[in-house]
C-alpha cells in the first residue's frame, strides 16, 4: 500500500510539473481523498537523494469531512451526487465489494 500511495503522490507532482512545462503557467494541485480513514491525510510528496531534497506540498480535501449528506443531497453540483455515492460505499464498509450503492434521486425542478 505504501508504494501505491507514493506512486499517486508522485503522479500528482508530475502532472503539476507537466502543466508548468507545457503552458508556462502555475497549476494548483489538489488531493481529493475518498478513503474511510479520517486520520489519513497525506499532503506532500518528498523525494531525497544525495543531499538534494524536493518537497511538493498540496492542499487536501477529505470527503468524509467535507459536507454532511443532507448538504450534498441539496447541492445541485453533479460532483455532490458522486460524493454521495462514494460516501454510501464508505458507510457500507466490507459490503461495498458485493453491493452497489443506490444514488439519490434527482430533485425535479418544476
Amino acid at each position: 500500500m505504501r508504494s501505491t500511495i507514493f506512486s499517486r503522490l508522485f503522479h500528482l507532482y508530475v502532472y503539476n510539473t507537466r502543466i508548468w512545462q507545457r503552458y508556462g503557467r502555475p497549476a494548483v494541485s489538489l488531493a481529493l481523498l475518498v478513503d474511510d480513514d479520517p486520520h489519513f491525510r497525506p499532503d506532500q510528496f518528498v523525494r531525497e537523494k544525495g543531499g538534494c531534497r524536493l518537497t511538493f506540498t498540496f492542499p487536501v480535501v477529505k470527503l468524509l469531512s467535507y459536507q454532511s449528506e443532507e448538504e450534498l443531497e441539496a447541492d445541485p453540483n453533479p460532483l455532490a451526487v458522486a460524493s454521495l455515492v462514494q460516501l454510501a460505499k464508505l458507510h457500507a464498509g466490507s459490503d461495498s465489494a458485493t453491493s452497489k450503492p443506490t444514488p439519490p434521486q434527482a430533485a425535479s425542478g418544476g
